[in-house]
């Protein structure tokens, strides 16, 4: 009864191996029984400062592919929203 899935609107990239969002907007609407299903949108980032996450953010927030701009969601009532945070102050280069 219990199932754990994983994915990433934002990995584009990985299309030509079968990640696509329409993939997840599917799951959602067939698991998403009584309205039970949680998502947990994951926003710690370990690798980058905040700077290169709002840079990369500006970027990405041009895509209305992303799943936080799906009507397929939205018409479930679901919203989502995902701006990344950085575990770590800026790097010195000192």
């Amino acid at each position: 009864p219990n199932v754990f899935a994983v994915g990433d609107d934002d990995q584009c990239v990985y299309t030509f191996q079968g990640a696509h969002k329409s993939r997840m907007e599917e799951y959602v609407v067939r698991y998403n029984i009584e309205n039970k299903l949680k998502i947990i949108v994951l926003d710690q980032n370990y690798r980058s400062t905040q700077a290169i996450l709002d840079a990369a953010q500006a970027l990405i927030n041009k895509n209305s592919t992303r799943l936080v701009n799906s009507a397929v969601l939205s018409q479930l009532g679901i919203r989502l929203t995902k701006q990344l945070i950085s575990s770590h102050s800026a790097y010195s280069l000192e």
